[in-house]
């Protein structure tokens, strides 16, 4: 798996791959992503974090976004590429 912490801060540098067979489709190989939090103020580089959710977005089929509290209008904006 993946770790996990209760900040902003990454646990994850760049996208992180995980492989797993599916757990109904016994000739399946799900692919599993994890990638660096975004805002991480310890960073600094705002264009990264822009470059990897862009990227990860791109190769999901689907795409889990995890926040800490509502998902307000700053966090949209942040999300725009």
């Amino acid at each position: 798996g993946f770790p996990l912490g209760s900040s902003i801060q990454s646990k994850t540098k760049g996208i992180w791959m995980w492989c797993v067979p599916h757990p109904s489709h016994p000739n399946q190989t799900l692919v599993l992503l994890d990638t660096e939090g975004l805002g991480d103020v310890e960073k600094g580089d705002c264009k990264n974090d822009a470059w990897i959710f862009s990227l990860a977005v791109l190769l999901s089929s689907a795409f889990v976004y995890n926040s800490v509290g509502t998902i307000d209008q700053q966090s949209m904006e942040q999300l725009q590429y």
